[in-house]
């Protein structure tokens, strides 16, 4: 394997093992790889992605973001190489990291003081204001998805997910429209953050959280990222909210900022946004327009599944997310 060959080139050591692939990881592989005096986490970007025009400086940037905030939030920043955090070796493209023992928790094996951690970590990143110089601050709108084109390839395909979008499509494309009109009120008050903080990225040992992946870090509205970490580690593990671990998380958000001028309709509209651009990625895999294999295009299926039952569950919690947080502005 290049990885062997690559720690050789750059100093990191002799492999005592073969690199041993870390399941999580949903774009790019993932290993553990353990010399004679260290062990490390690689990661190997996705070709097909790394070919897109513009992702190989937004990955630069947002790895540069968490090497920024390591002194204010606990971090596993990328290591550097030529002062730069992507390792370019025989056409292939890494990201090394210093091995960290600890496990990622998902519901329903969160606890409330898991939720008020998180909480602090995400009020901390978004007060700090981090300022990056020139860092593009360029606020990219959210487009109209190509949903009738995905639906007319899968029938042709005979795809799995068919029947439950046809479903769900007049749904999806009134939630994009929502969404294409909440964000357009939501990008006039931005912060630079992770953006991507559900539980499988957060190793926790000893009761304490390690951010890690940084990859999709950049600008983002602060409410509408701590709505995503409301949605996230409140959840029950069926769909549903845990009161206790919603309000610990946003008790411990709001010691850092204030919440007051949120426009939380917008906000919660903007909840999809994260499910639907994912929902388009994984449209494109499942239907090999962006896969490099079989296995690649069964991952882009499973998820397309998974994430139509989260936009669902999105919906039947909308209500709910409102009026707790309606409540505390009263």
């Amino acid at each position: 394997m290049r990885i062997s060959e690559m720690f050789d080139c750059f100093g990191l050591g002799k492999l005592v093992s073969e690199p041993k692939p870390v399941t999580g990881g949903l774009m790019h592989s993932m290993y553990l790889v353990e010399t004679k005096s260290k062990k490390y986490a690689v990661k190997k970007l996705n070709p097909i992605i790394m070919k897109r025009n513009g992702v190989y400086d937004n990955i630069v940037n947002s790895e540069n973001i968490g090497i920024k905030l390591k002194n204010i939030v606990p971090v596993v920043p990328a290591k550097m190489f030529n002062d730069e955090p992507i390792v370019t070796f025989k056409g292939d493209f890494y990201i090394v990291f210093d091995w960290h023992e600890g496990e990622s928790l998902f519901p329903p094996h969160i606890s409330v003081d898991n939720c008020y951690k998180m909480g602090e970590v995400l009020g901390k990143i978004h007060k700090s204001k981090l300022k990056i110089h020139d860092f593009d601050n360029e606020i990219h709108e959210i487009p109209m998805y190509e949903w009738d084109k995905y639906l007319k390839l899968g029938i042709e395909l005979n795809s799995k997910w068919v029947d439950e979008v046809k479903i769900i499509i007049d749904s999806l494309k009134r939630w994009n429209r929502e969404l294409i009109k909440a964000s357009n009120v939501l990008s006039d008050f931005m912060v630079i953050s992770h953006r991507d903080l559900d539980p499988k990225n957060v190793i926790w040992k000893d009761g304490e959280p390690l951010l890690i992946d940084w990859e999709a870090a950049g600008y983002v509205n602060p409410y509408q990222e701590l709505l995503e970490l409301l949605n996230y580690w409140a959840d029950d593990g069926d769909g549903h909210l845990i009161k206790e671990n919603f309000e610990a998380l946003y008790k411990a958000y709001k010691i850092y900022n204030d919440c007051s001028n949120a426009n939380w309709k917008k906000v919660i509209t903007s909840g999809y946004s994260g499910m639907l651009g994912w929902l388009d990625y994984s449209f494109k895999r499942s239907l090999g327009l962006e896969a490099n294999s079989d296995e690649e295009m069964e991952l882009g299926t499973q998820q397309v599944l998974r994430t139509i039952k989260e936009l669902i569950s999105y919906e039947k919690k909308i209500t709910l997310i409102y009026s707790w947080l309606s409540n505390d502005l009263e």
